[in-house]
């Protein structure tokens, strides 16, 4: 069986030009060879048809097809602008499902096609240039302006498709243009930002015209790195343009239905044999109908081929048809699956001379031929050789793929094996076994080529084609660790562990291996410092001073000599458990640190990071293997570290150095129990690192200051009682209470008799305590007044406790002695507790000092917030009528006293502890100078309580100020008397009186009463009553005023007359509701919101009413008049006759009756504006007649103001026959 049997070859070996579809019967077979995918019709559907329509409403834009050299790119072009030109090729269409959307755009255009080379012209020029010659042709008449004579281009696009209208009124124009890519490559940065901004205009005019523009690119333009210098620019032309992008989908598509297209029983034929190898590879069986749709390419090929991006002009429909008609006449191979891989992309690639022009492929080139040399000459397992040139050529393709040719990312055996299926003949028809075969070559193809320019990522198992390694690293470092002896072996894995355990970069002692260490006493939550030796303890002594422990780590490969002496401070850590991972590991890494020593250069980079992959190999296996490998021994029995760990439940997943240094503590555990019984536990893990920090948070909580560690350490040292201080239950502050005690009178206990040590290591000699917590008891000692502490200069009591706080960690612990505090104050402090409301007996009583301590605090804590707000209320309160009760010179004594008295209560904040008593300092004098204090800042206190409860009532009457006119006389008795009051209340004497604060009241109440009386009266002066309201309404009803109304559509009547008494009449206000319970919490009524002060009051409202209803009378008898007199005047009498009869009967009634009509109609309105329609109406107002009048302002005689005003009457006249004139003032 042949290829050829099993698909129906049509080669694609033409590049389609997007020209050819310049010719229609070259149109009709491009459209009928080519194949639509699905994902491929969605976008024809969804994107390019839309953007083409003519008749939607759609935002037009331009539109780019993107598709890599060889894709179907310009073929997509030409079909699509094929079919947009020729309504008959759709039915050519190979895809059914796109025929009718299709429809939507063809016949729709006249196409102009082009494809720009390498060409020096602007995208302007070249686009105008194509778009004025191909128009020509179609008959379209039209010249681009010159580009310097351009603001835009859009209006140019506009006025060529006007004149293209002209000529096809019901045609769209389409341009597309192909590889519009190459040709912005090579544009410089600024003729490339004019280029971009032709185009975002070209992208405005398909929304503004019929234009459409289609461009083929060969990669993404927008998010293209190439571009990143005009990213601007191209943001710009993004917002005006779609991508329609060709993806590796829609080329399988093509593979499978265009150029290897099978029928039914081909593609059984396939399935059947490549079934019986689908357990070998990874994905075959899942993938097996994309397997069969491709075959025989392997859907493989065009993932890497898609990859390819440093190899140019690939064009992957030609390649694939080279390769499968060389193929088409060969059987098909029954024992393997037969596929053709990405390997054979080797052969055209290697051999194409003009890839050799960029340096990464020609090294990549080269490289891979070398090997390939190397292994046809040398590789010693021959049944493999093919599989091993076909292995490089897949590396050396892959490594293109990658970007940069230097990384380590390439191709992992599972990925070479289902890949490229390799088939070998293996007893086992098993994955897993060609797996394994499959890395054995690899193996081999290394040892072959000695490493040269092959690597392997140990972290993510990848072998690719190294070109930079043209020296076998690898194999040095092998030469030179298989000649180092046991001894170096050793110091090299102690060398490892000491960066696994984290020791410092200089040791304890110079020339040993030995650092101080730190363990954590599990029981006590504290740190024990020691010894850390890499080696046996026969190098003990030289560590000095002794302290807590020694852990050692012997040497696995040469251990010393020694006794075990069974102490109960040693612990030792035997490797006894090594497998080859990490004695291969740990052997490389010492060759390549020999390497590294002897090296330079690049060379020597490149061995130091051999060694570092070694490193972590090594690393890995101990964090792995560390519960396993090790063998721990104390006091002359061993046992495995795994059985330590669970008998101390020690986590064993987490950092080596924890848990070396936990089994280590685990051990030691009855040592430090046996030298330290009655250390403090503590609740969290102090090291000695931060035992310094720790001790100072100890003394920040005993000052007041709560820190979380602070509290940690005493409690721990038992130092708090319900959160306070208490040093009676602390058996270290009762020793040293006992040593202090047990000195006679006088006497001090010295530093030396609490604390001993040597070479700087030192303890406290009861209970093995740090002077660090030492210096905590002693300070809470202080702060509870049992001691007094001496410094140099200085000694610190529970008086003056917070210099404690800021003195530094060294000075602390280098104290001089201890002694008793002196005894406290009693008659002064009962003083003080009487002042402050406190029972003078607590102090009295010594049994009852801890009680006292506890309510001084509380009064004072009270008393400071009672003083912080007397001075607030004295800087910003204390005011009545916005001025302060209290003069200049008043509030700065009370500010002064208040001061002092804060001041005062704050220096008794510090006796929070009996002890602290003890050294209360103050003399009775400052007691009792306290007590005026005190009284003045309850003087403020009520005072401010006074002026918050009456000014409610002070406001109100600010307010009622403001609602009264000037002129009113209550308002005026009200300033008076407002000033009286203020007056009395700034007297110092009389304004603390109760008596008087309740005479204050009653006045501002009674003048509140006034006011609400006044406001009432003036409201029924400035409102219309229930009656009022009535005649109000009757009057805006009344027919005479209806009358007035619509004969005020006359053009000679007076309107200004009605304008004026409406005005008035509207302004009379009705409000009926209001009592004097509305006016209890507002200064104006609630209802209709009356201010005195802004409306004037001329007379009440029912007079103003009245004198309304007798002014409406004779309004409408002076425009019956006005009516009358004008139709008498001859020169109106001649237009009644031109009236119709019904219209003339009405007037000459009117005229009769000399009286209106009851009810004025629409038809006689209208034929008193017919009838005196010949009349002129001249309105003066009374500014105009006064101006008009008074000439230029000097005296005049009579004559001469008769003259004036006979001079002012022809002004308005003239020109007018004056009997048709009537003048109106208004």
């Amino acid at each position: 069986m042949k290829y050829g049997d099993l698909v129906r070859f049509d080669p694609i070996e033409d590049v389609v030009q997007l020209r050819e579809a310049d010719k229609k019967d070259e149109a009709r077979r491009l459209v009928e060879t080519y194949v639509i995918s699905d994902g491929m019709a969605k976008n024809l559907i969804e994107v390019l048809i839309p953007h083409l329509e003519l008749n939607t409403t759609l935002d037009k834009k331009g539109l780019l097809v993107v598709g890599n050299y060889g894709t179907g790119k310009s073929h997509l072009m030409s079909v699509v602008s094929a079919v947009a030109e020729h309504a008959d090729l759709v039915e050519h269409l190979q895809s059914d499902d796109i025929k009718e959307p299709v429809k939507k755009i063809a016949g729709q255009f006249k196409v102009i096609r082009t494809e720009i080379g390498a060409v020096r012209q602007s995208l302007r020029d070249i686009v105008c240039g194509e778009l004025e010659r191909n128009l020509a042709k179609i008959g379209v008449d039209y010249s681009f302006p010159p580009a310097d004579r351009l603001v835009n281009h859009k209006d140019a696009f506009i006025a060529m498709m006007n004149a293209f209208n002209e000529k096809y009124p019901d045609k769209g124009l389409l341009l597309v243009v192909d590889e519009l890519l190459d040709y912005l490559r090579s544009r410089q940065e600024q003729e490339l930002i004019l280029d971009l901004n032709f185009m975002r205009e070209i992208g405005e005019s398909c929304r503004l015209s019929r234009f459409r523009f289609m461009a083929g690119i060969q990669e993404a333009l927008f998010d293209n790195p190439r571009f990143e210098f005009v990213a601007e620019s191209m943001r710009r032309v993004q917002k005006r343009f779609e991508s329609v992008r060709i993806v590796r989908t829609d080329v399988s598509y093509v593979v499978a239905e265009r150029l290897l297209k099978k029928t039914p029983e081909q593609k059984a034929m396939i399935r059947h044999h490549l079934g019986k190898f689908t357990a070998l590879y990874g994905d075959m069986n899942e993938r097996l109908d994309e397997y069969v749709a491709l075959y025989p390419i392997h859907p493989a090929y065009l993932e890497i081929f898609e990859k390819l991006f440093v190899v140019e002009k690939r064009e992957i429909l030609k390649t694939l048809s080279r390769d499968v008609k060389k193929l088409i006449e060969e059987e098909v191979p029954t024992d393997s699956p037969g596929l053709l891989s990405y390997d054979h992309y080797w052969e055209p690639l290697s051999t194409d001379t003009s890839l050799r022009t960029n340096q990464d492929i020609r090294e990549v080139i080269e490289k891979g031929q070398i090997l390939e040399g190397i292994l046809n000459r040398s590789f010693q397992r021959k049944q493999y050789l093919p599989s091993a040139i076909r292995i490089v050529h897949a590396l050396c393709v892959h490594r293109l793929t990658t970007g940069d040719v230097s990384s380590p990312i390439g191709l992992t055996p599972e990925e070479i094996r289902d890949d490229l299926c390799i088939y070998l003949p293996i007893p086992e028809q098993d994955s897993e076994f060609l797996l394994t075969t499959i890395e054995s070559i690899l193996r081999e193809i290394g040892k072959t080529v000695s490493g040269q320019f092959i690597s392997h990522n140990d972290e993510n198992d990848m072998y690719y084609i190294d070109v930079r390694k043209d020296i076998d690293y690898d194999a040095k470092i092998e030469e030179r660790a298989d000649s180092l002896d046991k001894g170096i072996l050793d110091r090299y894995y102690f060398e490892v562990l000491a960066g696994v355990m984290k020791t410092p970069g200089s040791t304890y002692v110079p020339g040993y291996r030995i650092w101080e260490h730190e363990v954590i006493w599990r029981d006590r939550r504290a740190g024990r410092s020691g010894y850390l030796f890499f080696g046996a303890p026969n190098e003990r002594s030289t560590a000095q001073p002794p302290r807590d422990f020694y852990i050692y780590f012997l040497q696995p490969y040469d251990p010393p000599l020694f006794t075990d002496e069974l102490r109960s401070d040693e612990v030792f850590f035997r490797l006894s458990r090594m497998n080859e991972t990490f004695e291969t590991a740990l052997r490389l890494y010492a060759g390549a640190r020999e390497m590294f020593t002897n090296s330079s250069g690049s060379n020597r980079s490149i061995y130091g990071a051999k060694a570092s992959e070694h490193l972590k190999t090594i690393t890995k296996w101990l964090r792995e293997n560390i519960i396993t490998a090790y063998d721990v021994t104390y006091q002359g029995v061993t046992r495995p570290l795994v059985e330590l760990a669970k008998e101390g439940g020690i986590n064993t997943s987490g950092d080596i150095s924890d848990t070396i240094n936990d089994i280590s503590a685990h051990c030691l555990a009855p040592h430090f129990e046996e030298i330290a019984p009655d250390y403090p536990h503590f609740s969290q893990v102090i090291r000695s690192k931060e035992r310094e920090e720790a001790m100072k948070d100890a003394i920040k909580c005993i000052s007041g200051v709560r820190v979380q560690r602070g509290i940690a350490v005493l409690d721990g040292l038992n130092l708090l009682e319900d959160g306070s201080i208490n040093t009676e239950n602390s058996v270290y502050a009762r020793h040293i209470n006992d040593l202090l005690r047990s000195k006679g009178v006088g006497q001090v206990l010295n530093r030396s008799e609490i604390i001993g040590g040597q070479r700087g290591v030192e303890y406290d000699l009861r209970f093995r305590l740090e002077p660090e917590f030492v210096v905590v008891v002693i300070a809470a000692m202080v702060y509870h007044g049992d001691v007094v502490v001496a410094y140099p200069g200085k000694k610190i009591t529970a008086a003056n406790f917070e210099e404690l706080t800021r003195m530094s960690v060294a000075d602390l612990t280098a104290f001089k002695h201890l002694e008793l505090p002196k005894e406290p104050p009693i008659e002064v402090l009962a003083e003080l507790f009487s002042l402050l409301e406190i029972s003078p007996a607590l102090v009295r009583n010594s049994a009852t000092h801890r009680e006292a301590v506890k309510q001084l605090q509380a009064r004072v804590a009270g008393l400071i917030e009672e003083v912080v707000e007397a001075k607030e209320v004295l800087k910003s309160s204390l005011t009545l009528w916005g001025q302060s009760v209290l003069d200049e010179s008043r509030k700065e004594d009370a500010a002064r006293k208040l001061d002092d008295l804060k001041v005062f209560l704050e220096s008794l904040q510090r006796f929070k502890t009996e002890g602290q008593l003890r050294n209360f300092g103050s003399s009775r004098a400052d007691v009792r100078k306290q007590k005026r204090n005190l009284e003045v800042m309850r003087e403020i206190g009520d005072l401010d309580k006074f002026c918050r409860r009456v000014a409610p009532v002070t406001q109100y009457l600010a307010e009622a100020e403001r609602v009264l006119p000037d002129d009113n006389p209550f308002l005026q008795s009200l300033v008076e008397q407002k000033k009286a009051l203020l007056e009395k209340i700034r007297d110092p004497e009389t304004q603390k009186t109760k008596e008087f604060q309740r005479e204050f009241e009653r006045e501002l109440n009674r003048l509140k009463k006034e006011y609400i009386d006044e406001y009432l009266r003036l409201h029924g002066a400035a409102r219309l009553g229930v009656e009022g309201d009535n005649r109000k309404k009757r009057l805006m009803k009344s027919p005479a005023l209806k009358a007035i109304r619509e004969l005020s559509s006359i053009e000679i009547m007076p309107k200004g007359d009605l304008t004026g008494f409406e005005a008035e009449l509207t302004r009379l206000k009705p409000c009926f509701a209001l009592d004097s319970g509305a006016l209890e919490n507002s200064v104006t009524c609630p209802y209709c919101q009356f201010r005195p002060a802004d409306e004037e009051i001329s007379a009440p409202l029912e007079n103003i009413l009245s004198a309304l209803e007798d002014r409406l009378d004779d309004l409408y008898n002076r425009w019956t008049q006005t009516l009358l007199e004008n139709l008498s005047d001859p020169a109106v009498s001649a237009n009644l006759e031109l009236l119709r009869s019904d219209e003339r009967k009405l007037v000459e009634d009117f005229m009769a009756a000399k009286e209106l009509p009851e009810k004025i109609s629409v038809e006689f309105v209208k034929a008193m504006q017919e009838v005196l329609s010949g009349l002129v109406k001249v309105t003066i107002t009374r500014d105009a007649l006064m101006d008009g009048l008074k000439g230029n302002g000097s005296p005049c005689t009579v004559d001469e103001f008769r003259n004036r005003f006979e001079g002012y009457i022809k002004s308005l006249t003239r020109g007018r026959d004056e009997r048709k004139i009537r003048i109106v003032v208004e």
